[in-house]
C-alpha cells in the first residue's frame, strides 16, 4: 500500500462549522487541506513535531499500515520524506492532512507519545488512527 489514504475531515466538534474543512471537488490545485490550517498554524514549539509511525483502519475495516510521517516546524506534513500536505494545532488537537485527492485529513489528540484519532477523505469514508512516536 505504502500511501496513506488522502482524507478530509467532518464534524470536528472543536471547530465552529464543519464548513470550514469542507472544500469544493473543483478547488484550485493550490488549496490548503484540511481548510482550517488556512486559519490555525502549527505551533513552532508544539509536542506534534517529530517523526510517527501511523496506522489507519477505515470504519468497519481491517488496520492499515504503518507508514512514516514527520510534521515539521514549519507546518509541513511529510510521508517517507516527501512534502504531501499542512497540519496545525490549537492546544492538544492537531489536525494533519494530505493536499491532493481524496484529501484525507486527520484530527488527533495529542499525549506525550501518541496521535490518537479519526480521519476523513472526500466522498465521505471515516476511520480512526493511531500515531505513535518515532
Amino acid at each position: 500500500m505504502g500511501r496513506l489514504l488522502p482524507v478530509l475531515i467532518i464534524g470536528i466538534l472543536a471547530l465552529p462549522t464543519t464548513a470550514a474543512l469542507a472544500q469544493p471537488a473543483d478547488a484550485p490545485a493550490n488549496r490548503i487541506s484540511p481548510a482550517v490550517c488556512g486559519n490555525w498554524k502549527a505551533d513552532p514549539s508544539s509536542g506534534a513535531i517529530g517523526r510517527w509511525t501511523l496506522r489507519q483502519r477505515d470504519d468497519g475495516g481491517d488496520w492499515m499500515g504503518p507508514w512514516d510521517i514527520e510534521l515539521t516546524s514549519d507546518g509541513k506534513f511529510l510521508e517517507a520524506g516527501a512534502s504531501v500536505g499542512v497540519w496545525c494545532s490549537q492546544g492538544d488537537l492537531v489536525i494533519f492532512g494530505f493536499n491532493s485527492s481524496p484529501y484525507t485529513a486527520y484530527r488527533a489528540t495529542l499525549s506525550a507519545n501518541a496521535l490518537t484519532g479519526h480521519q476523513s477523505w472526500d466522498g465521505g469514508g471515516t476511520g480512526t488512527f493511531e500515531a505513535v512516536r518515532k
